[in-house]
């Protein structure tokens, strides 16, 4: 008669305990402080470098391989959590797209997957993760195979691998040039046409009209659109939709050919102060009045 033995049910408490009594000896203070807080608990493990592995398996009679792999297979997964929705989401679609393309689902893929996610999520949970958003992609494709290995570029000699990198590092500093080429590009003004009827007036004299004082005899409102453009690549930029207000007396009223720009600038969000008027002189009969965060140029 076979003898059966019965799996055992690790009792995460009693293993706790036994690893806060440890951590508490080397470490000082109480195990209960490393028992309720377990990111502490797991921090102080993960540095100790000589970590008795051995004697603590002993201690809940267990073996050295079934201690460990409950630490960080089990323990260490709890801690990091379940992969969040929105990163499930952008799994799916990377190994969808990469299933179209007939790429293979290999490590340098994973890793690739595994870095473009909000977090650094435990291997476990990503694993899991990632094998069961394959099979259900897989299913939905109607795909039974996938390919195994990348495609192979042989090379005639070593010139050609020459240009061959040479031509990616081209594409590369192209794709850098159009990157800063469209920051460039958000820096440009947002003009709105002012919605005014008034008598006109030269360049000349809307200079003029910043070195007199302004009534409030006539407001005119302007809805101008800025966009403040964020120093790092990882923000997104922000838009602020606004009213600008120009004050002017009756008789020297802005002709409605001219605009009202708010220029675009590269700030510190931290300061979100309010656009203060520029009068600017046109060039090359291009009619706007700007207002931006700088300092006026006519004093």
């Amino acid at each position: 008669m076979q003898k059966q033995q019965a799996r055992r049910v690790l009792d995460k408490g009693q293993l706790l305990s036994v690893f806060g009594e440890y951590l508490a000896r080397k470490n000082g203070g109480q195990a209960s402080d490393y028992i309720q807080d377990q990111v502490l608990l797991d921090e102080c493990v993960r540095g100790d470098k000589n970590f008795p592995w051995v004697e603590i398996a002993a201690q809940v009679n267990l073996d050295r391989w079934r201690l460990y792999h409950w630490y960080f297979e089990t323990f260490q997964r709890m801690l990091a959590g379940s992969i969040e929705k929105e990163d499930v989401t952008l799994m799916r679609d990377l190994i969808k797209k990469a299933m179209t393309n007939d790429e293979p689902l290999d490590k340098q893929f994973q890793q690739f997957v595994k870095t473009s996610l909000s977090k650094d999520y435990h291997r476990s949970s990503f694993s899991i993760a990632f094998n069961n958003t394959k099979r259900q992609v897989m299913k939905e494709l109607g795909k039974t195979v996938l390919p195994t290995s990348r495609p192979v570029i042989r090379m005639e000699s070593h010139h050609d691998l020459q240009q061959l990198i040479q031509s990616q590092q081209n594409q590369l500093k192209l794709n850098q040039r159009q990157q800063f080429e469209q920051r460039q590009v958000n820096f440009q003004s947002f003009r709105a046409k002012a919605n005014v009827q008034p008598q006109r007036q030269t360049a000349q004299q809307l200079i003029e009209l910043k070195q007199q004082p302004i009534t409030e005899t006539h407001t005119s409102e302007y809805s101008s659109s800025s966009e403040y453009l964020n120093e790092s690549f990882e923000q997104s930029n922000s838009f602020i939709n606004e009213h600008v207000t120009v004050q002017a007396e009756t008789n020297l009223q802005i002709d409605p050919e001219y605009e009202v720009s708010v220029t675009a600038l590269n700030v510190n969000t931290e300061e979100q102060t309010e656009p203060v008027p520029r009068y600017e002189s046109p060039k090359l009969g291009a009619n706007f009045i700007v207002f931006d965060k700088m300092q006026e140029y006519l004093d």
